[in-house]
């Protein structure tokens, strides 16, 4: 199953599996992944498990902003809407999380095969 680990200075200090089809992060207490601090908006993103677009019986997990004020960065990268790859590493406000899915950790260059032959 995938999930996110929330990293502080190099240690994992919390893990958060991906059950469902989608998982909301915010600042407000009512969010499954809640990051209390002024930097995090109240509803900041939005993760989506879906079923994968190339490969039969696997799920891609996607992170979408949700028109946060501090924005959403994969890999320090700034982003609207975007699949979730292995060791990613996602920033919201001043929390660091990575993601972790090892079930799919085979299938990244799959896909970029997959994908090409579409075009």
């Amino acid at each position: 199953m995938p999930k996110l680990v929330k990293i502080v200075n190099g240690v994992v200090v919390r893990e958060y599996p991906l059950e469902g089809k989608e998982i909301t992060i915010g600042r407000a207490a009512k969010h499954p992944i809640q990051l209390d601090d002024s930097t995090v908006s109240s509803l900041h993103a939005r993760l989506q498990i879906l079923p994968s677009a190339y490969l039969e019986g696997f799920n891609d997990v996607w992170l979408e902003d949700k028109n946060s004020t501090n924005g959403t960065l994969i890999n320090g990268r700034r982003i609207t809407r975007e699949r979730l790859k292995h060791g990613d590493v996602i920033g919201i406000g001043a929390h660091k999380l990575e993601f972790i899915d090892e079930a799919n950790l085979g299938t990244e260059t799959t896909r970029l095969l997959l994908n090409d032959t579409r075009d």
